[in-house]
């Protein structure tokens, strides 16, 4: 895949991209919380030698290479989604298959949520939507996330080496050497002092001030059109367990449902029977025979 950059909108994006078929749907990926476009590159790559279609990782704001958010802004999701449309504006693409991983994965719900017309398909890995919050805590909640963004933040950390970075990411939420390999290699930057230290912005690790209640959440699901893939994770991951989510998986108006064994990012490094349960999903395929 290419290196994609667009200026279009209130701040610089990047991502990487491949030409496609004219006439087939494109497909835009949207990664998780600190990774960046490499996580979902090799999975488009693969889509495409299957059924070619343009295709588009997307460093979201603040990760990969894309630009950080002014000095007082702090990204919320909504303004993830407005990276989403400046995207489908910039490549003029009136609907797209929109695959999420995680905090890619909440964000591409919400956006076929909003905007259903615009989404073919949907294509969740390991995820449910975004995470809600409780609402007897957001009195809490949002005084600890003010309060976060006002301390002096701890240094950014820095490596003397690339290897040591890869290092630092290896084993959070189970991932290997071989998936963390690709992520790290566009997530850092070499200082002029020699050492490494990671692109994305490190306002991305405070607590957030306040989050969308389950209601919500549950709402937007409803509004979805577009059928639905979720691939989970097997074992499942602490956010992705228990009763409040086995009512999210119920909410989605078209969903097919698969447990796969893997870590939270199999997808990443991707094996043959996750591709081709994507691949056949985007064809069409969406019966218990998929």
């Amino acid at each position: 895949m290419d290196e994609w950059q667009s200026n279009d909108g209130a701040y610089p994006l990047a991502g990487l991209i491949a030409s496609g078929p004219t006439g087939a749907t494109p497909r835009l990926a949207l990664h998780g919380w600190l990774d960046n476009a490499a996580s979902m590159a090799g999975l488009l790559a693969a889509l495409n030698a299957i059924s070619g279609a343009p295709s588009l990782a997307l460093d979201l704001p603040g990760h990969g290479l894309s630009a950080h958010t002014a000095a007082h802004h702090h990204a919320p999701f909504a303004d993830y989604l407005d990276a989403v449309l400046s995207v489908l504006d910039t490549q003029n693409w009136q609907q797209i298959d929109l695959i999420g991983h995680s905090m890619g994965g909440g964000i591409a719900t919400l956006f076929a949520a909003a905007f259903p017309d615009r989404v073919r398909k949907l294509v969740l890995l390991d995820s449910l939507g975004p995470l809600s919050g409780e609402p007897v805590s957001f009195a809490k909640d949002l005084a600890r996330g003010l309060l976060a963004r006002r301390a002096q933040r701890k240094p950014t950390p820095v490596y003397p080496d690339a290897i040591s970075a890869l290092n630092a990411r290896v084993g959070a939420f189970g991932i290997t050497e071989i998936q963390a390999a690709p992520i790290v290699a566009r997530g850092i930057v070499q200082a002029a002092d020699g050492q490494w230290r990671w692109r994305s912005d490190p306002r991305l690790t405070l607590p957030s001030t306040s989050r969308f209640s389950e209601a919500q959440v549950l709402n937007a699901i409803a509004a979805i059109r577009a059928p639905t893939l979720i691939i989970l994770a097997e074992p499942r991951a602490d956010f992705l367990d228990g009763p409040k989510l086995d009512v999210r998986i119920a909410a989605y108006p078209d969903a097919h449902v698969v447990r796969m064994l893997g870590n939270h990012h199999l997808h990443v490094r991707p094996k043959p029977e996750l591709v081709e349960l994507v691949a056949g999903f985007i064809a069409g395929c969406t019966g218990a025979a998929c």
